[in-house]
């Protein structure tokens, strides 16, 4: 016959639901087990007869120094120097340097990339005969710009009224 362990009969004695069944008809007929029972259940209720202390406004203080030399270094977080006493910078730290190596390679990486990827597109007829209408246009809008360049002074003097009469009545 298999005796219950010690945990399975504090279970029993609190009351949970576990195995229960099988706990309390094994207890019932074995007396080894009643007996430890029995020796549970009045340590249990002498413990439960001793009275909490209050632990006192300085109890978290307390708590805190007796535990705080154990507890390994809190390592930061990359962020807690947004929050923390500005420190001087020392730029030739080992870690620093790698950092600009680091940032330099990826930015001459990014370039080198940039050139290589670049696709040659070879000129086509079309392309040529694209560029050719293009100079056709620019020359022809050239010429009709020096045409009303040469031709503005004389709408200028087309445009101006005729003196007024010298006897200033305003008639023509």
């Amino acid at each position: 016959m298999k005796h219950p362990k010690e945990e399975e009969l504090i279970a029993y004695h609190d009351g949970e639901d576990a195995g229960r069944e099988g706990v309390a008809a094994h207890v019932a007929d074995c007396p080894e087990c009643r007996d430890e029972l029995e020796r549970i259940d009045a340590l249990l209720a002498a413990l439960n007869a001793i009275p909490v202390p209050e632990p006192g406004e300085d109890y978290g203080q307390r708590v805190w120094q007796q535990i705080s030399p154990r507890l390994p270094e809190k390592r930061a977080r990359w962020w807690d120097f947004l929050l923390s006493q500005p420190k001087p910078i020392s730029w030739l730290e080992p870690r620093r340097w790698v950092a600009v190596g680091a940032v330099a390679a990826l930015v001459l990486a990014a370039f080198i990339a940039g050139r290589l990827s670049k696709q040659v597109v070879p000129a086509s007829p079309m392309a040529a005969a694209d560029t050719s209408k293009v100079r056709e246009r620019v020359l022809r809008e050239r010429k009709t710009s020096q045409h009303f360049q040469r031709a503005a002074p004389r709408r200028r003097l087309a445009r101006r009224k005729p003196p007024l009469p010298a006897n200033g009545d305003g008639a023509r």
